[in-house]
């Protein structure tokens, strides 16, 4: 789904990709569709797709480049009949390029890293216009609710690769990103791998009580 077609321009279009062959072989033709955007994150829960935020930058936006970043989840049952937006309480602060994976039996999905953009980006350089985020944040697919919790590596960072289940115990294999050093013009390219054993916060009330 999505991405940037011919330069810079966003697409919104869901494509079939055939394993077998390894090529795409047809569009999908559906009724509604997530707005056009690219670097989002996303991750398939049995025969559901989901898509977390991603950037659509459009320089008209008030507050751009912030405002185009985007934290919006949306589900796309696979065989049914198109996508619909997830609605959702507490929504993490809006990125690109985070790590998205279904946590245990696939009611929850957890959200790692990102960046975004605080500053017009002609006016400082690559490296103090992103932020690079390590926050943590698990959506609850029943009740629409994100949830923080705290990690203490891998630090500030984007583009990691996640692959759940496959660490020691069912935990998430985590892997490589890259952050942005304050006045670097190029971000750099982290290596590493992480074993993440992300653990679900109790409810408010369960900790008051103790």
């Amino acid at each position: 789904f999505g991405g940037k077609v011919g330069g810079d321009r966003l697409s919104d279009a869901t494509l079939r990709f055939d394993t077998k062959q390894q090529d795409i072989i047809s569009r999908l033709q559906l009724p509604v569709s997530p707005p056009p955007r690219f670097c989002h994150s996303a991750c398939a829960v049995g025969d559901r797709l989901f898509v977390y935020g991603g950037w659509a930058p459009e320089p008209s936006r008030e507050n751009f480049p912030s405002s185009a970043f985007l934290s919006d989840t949306w589900m796309l049952r696979l065989g049914g009949e198109g996508w619909t937006r997830v609605r959702t309480a507490a929504d993490p602060e809006p990125r690109c390029q985070a790590s998205l994976w279904p946590l245990g039996d696939g009611g929850r999905l957890v959200l790692f890293g990102g960046a975004s953009h605080n500053q017009q980006p002609d006016r400082l350089s690559y490296g103090d216009v992103v932020n690079d985020l390590d926050t943590v944040h698990i959506l609850n697919l029943n009740t629409g609710v994100w949830l923080s919790t705290a990690t203490t590596e891998p630090n500030l960072r984007g583009g990691v690769l996640a692959m759940a289940p496959g660490g020691p115990g069912g935990a998430t294999l985590l892997g490589g990103g890259m952050h942005s050093d304050a006045g670097s013009e190029q971000p750099t390219f982290r290596s590493g791998m992480w074993a993440v054993d992300v653990r679900v916060p109790a409810p408010r009330e369960s900790r008051e009580k103790k």
